[in-house]
């Protein structure tokens, strides 16, 4: 859940305010569906601050993973995992950036999530970082 928050997080936010300024702007010209718009607006911004409905969301599309043992590891040429039913590997060519945050880290392609990973998985908040550390160095995402 925390990785979905934080992969839409910027979406959610410039929508919110986008659609909150419009609303408001269409209101002070007159127009009544502005509030509307405004309305819209601020529930999209209440969404992303207090992510209620987004536990229920991502939990019914992800149930069958939910709980399910992964492996990951590194390799020469980039990361492989294995989960009951899947495995595969992402390719350090295909690692255009990385998010984390305190909770998570998601390796991305553009703006494509290719890999999840909760920090809880690491042993440590030090092995947390030197997972990262090598990731960075090896897909060359230094500062992405």
């Amino acid at each position: 859940m925390a990785t979905q928050r934080l992969a839409t997080r910027r979406l959610a936010l410039g929508w919110g305010v986008l659609f909150t300024f419009l609303g408001v702007g269409l209101f002070a010209a007159g127009m009544e569906g502005g509030l509307v718009v405004a309305a819209l607006g601020l529930l999209a911004l209440a969404a992303w601050r207090f992510p209620l409905s987004d536990r229920w969301f991502i939990r019914r599309r992800a149930a069958a993973r939910i709980g399910a043992v992964c492996e990951i590891w590194l390799d020469e040429a980039g990361i492989a995992y294995r989960q009951t039913g899947i495995n595969g590997h992402i390719d350090w060519e295909a690692i255009t950036r990385i998010i984390e945050d305190d909770r998570a880290i998601i390796v991305m392609q553009g703006g494509i999530a290719l890999m999840a990973i909760p920090k809880r998985a690491f042993g440590s908040p030090e092995a947390s970082t030197q997972f990262l550390s090598k990731v960075r160095l090896a897909s060359d995402t230094n500062g992405h």
